[in-house]
């Protein structure tokens, strides 16, 4: 739970979910609304759209961006806390390689890789913080994340909510495309 929240069963609309341990939250992604038995609380239920870049018309980024260590948790963690990007916790940065725009010492975006899948990468964590907003951080970041997706054969993916459309338009133009509509589900014992 220090590094992700997500959890997966073999078939979570027949699954009793016993196995889950007590005091965590746990996320699970699915094609639709999941009916959790009564011994399940659910915290968080919302729609995502999952994109892929099968043709992705990345840019080249700057030459400065950060790649991230244990040492800028404590700014990731600030940075993720201010935009909300979707789950981060603590050591998802262990997930992946995350890279990020530092100014005046301060990180002021990022976005990494978390999940890898038969033939698919992630770019995750996308964020800005409000302040720096508008001068193409995330193309960069997004760019240099899915470059390596690219590299290593895999077909650049992310999420992002329905409702940001200015991201979802960010992602288009970077030659993403809408694949599915998911549920993402934030679920704990009772």
């Amino acid at each position: 739970p220090t590094i992700a929240m997500f959890a997966a069963v073999a078939d979570p609309w027949t699954a009793d979910f016993k196995t889950l341990p007590d005091g965590n939250s746990f996320g699970f992604v699915t094609t639709d609304t999941v009916p959790f038995p009564p011994h399940i609380e659910v915290l968080r239920e919302v729609v995502i759209t999952q994109m892929i870049a099968e043709h992705p018309k990345l840019i080249a980024p700057r030459d400065d961006l950060v790649a991230l260590t244990d040492d800028h948790v404590p700014q990731m963690m600030a940075l993720v806390e201010l935009t909300k990007p979707g789950p981060f916790v603590r050591r998802t940065n262990k997930m992946g390689k995350y890279w990020g725009i530092v100014e005046d010492g301060q990180l002021v975006a990022m976005a990494g890789d978390r999940l890898r899948l038969a033939g698919f990468g992630e770019v995750s964590a996308v964020c800005t913080h409000p302040d720096h907003r508008g001068k193409g951080y995330a193309r960069e970041l997004i760019s240099k994340v899915a470059q390596g997706a690219v590299a290593r054969g895999e077909t650049p993916f992310l999420q992002a909510y329905p409702d940001n459309v200015a991201a979802i338009g960010l992602y288009e133009s970077l030659g993403f495309t809408v694949r599915r509509m998911l549920t993402f589900t934030v679920v704990r014992r009772r």
